[in-house]
């Protein structure tokens, strides 16, 4: 009897494990099954791993924390490299896609969007809305506070 109860608690946590290990190994590698589509004026972060696209009139901020992004920004804007890692783009009026294992997007203006496939945090502050499909994108509002740029409530 207690090496059965032992057995059936033994498969038990290995089935546990085996449900727990791919979903910790997708995250860390960029992967997920979510998307974010956000909208509006202000400002709005998102931090992850996957593809972002961002565009809008105002001000850019990237940071590649792996070193493996694949950034393209098209549009006009001055592009300034900082001494804190981030690449800022100012005056912005355009779009970006960005791809990596683990970077942050920034984005403060208006007529901003945002779309993120894969799975991370983000938090949007001033006017505008969003909707997530999936498991993999989850509000975290402590972004706004700890990334560059200013939240914009009014069209520029």
């Amino acid at each position: 009897m207690k090496n059965k109860r032992f057995l059936q608690l033994a498969l038990s946590l290995t089935a546990l494990i085996a449900l727990l290990v791919p979903t910790v190994v997708l995250a860390a590698s960029g992967g997920g099954d979510g998307t974010l589509s956000a909208w509006g004026t202000g400002k709005g972060v998102v931090h992850g791993g996957g593809r972002i696209s961002a565009s809008g009139n105002g001000d850019l901020w990237i940071y590649d924390y792996a070193g493996d992004a694949r950034i393209d920004v098209q549009g006009s804007g001055t592009m300034n490299e900082l001494s804190t890692g981030w690449v800022h783009y100012e005056g912005f009026d355009g779009s970006a896609s960005v791809s990596g294992s683990e970077v942050t997007v920034v984005i403060a203006g208006s007529q901003i969007r945002l779309f993120a496939r894969g799975s991370g945090r983000f938090a949007l502050r001033g006017h505008g809305g969003y909707h997530t499909s999936g498991s993999g994108w989850t509000l975290d509002t402590n972004l706004i506070e700890s990334t560059p740029g200013e939240v914009v409530t009014e069209q520029r």
